[in-house]
């Protein structure tokens, strides 16, 4: 489950002088937001909620909720990575409690049959516990690195849907990432050339998206060769920071 960890939250709001807090949330967490409004309605505070999606920690509302009338913007669920913003905000990383071991130590002899080296990779809501993993697959006989931080990345192992440059760093056979999803394993594969282990700490599987990320490159290679020919292309911006 993933904690919201409120009152730590509350004492980081209590730093800025804001009387309407401008809330923004992923997907994921839209179903708290109930649970977020009255928490801090209960302190005190006018809450406004952005109705955008919030696709990543470069998706920032700072525009729309400061023209709405907040002080300051609490962005959940991504790590700090854009630079000055219209109002304060403050990056609160949302965790998830579950036991990511679990699916490393009943998968162990699959992960042993890729390789000896490892990188371990995952994303903000479980990097807490990569620690723990990294102690586990190194009892297993396995040498394990995890990506360093930089300017977009927070924390070591932790990666973003647009930013995979720690694993491309990595002399490793093959990666494992921890999470649900193929966005994100797919993308370290595109990235690094080497193959990803999913092992999703839900249902308990650890999948290689090798076979996933060559029909994505085929897709790729004949989305090229059917441009070859063409003479005029559109090109799509985006206000995304």
């Amino acid at each position: 489950m993933l904690t919201l960890e409120l009152d730590g939250l509350l004492d980081e709001v209590g730093k800025h002088d804001a009387g309407t807090l401008g809330v923004q949330l992923p997907s994921g967490l839209r179903q708290r937001a109930r649970e977020i409004a009255g928490f801090f309605k209960s302190h005190g505070y006018e809450v406004i909620f952005s109705g955008d999606p919030s696709y990543g920690a470069c998706d920032v509302s700072d525009d729309v909720l400061a023209s709405a009338g907040a002080d300051l913007l609490l962005h959940f669920g991504h790590s700090r990575m854009v630079g000055p913003s219209r109002i304060p905000v403050i990056y609160w990383h949302v965790r998830d409690d579950i036991d990511i071991a679990a699916v490393i130590s009943g998968n162990i002899e699959k992960i042993r049959s890729m390789g000896k080296r490892v990188g371990l990779a995952t994303t903000i809501q479980h990097v807490h516990k990569l620690g723990g993993v990294k102690s586990l697959l190194e009892d297993a006989g396995l040498s394990v690195m995890l990506g360093e931080p930089i300017d977009r990345v927070s924390f070591p192992g932790q990666v973003l849907g647009c930013s995979f440059e720690t694993m491309d760093a990595l002399d490793v056979d093959f990666f494992i990432y921890i999470g649900t999803g193929t966005f994100h394993p797919i993308g370290m594969s595109l990235s690094t050339d080497r193959e990803v282990l999913r092992c999703d700490p839900y249902t308990g599987t650890c999948e290689n998206v090798t076979a996933e990320r060559d029909k994505i490159l085929k897709k790729r290679y004949a989305m090229i060769n059917k441009a070859r020919d063409k003479k005029d292309f559109a090109v799509l911006i985006s206000t995304k920071k």
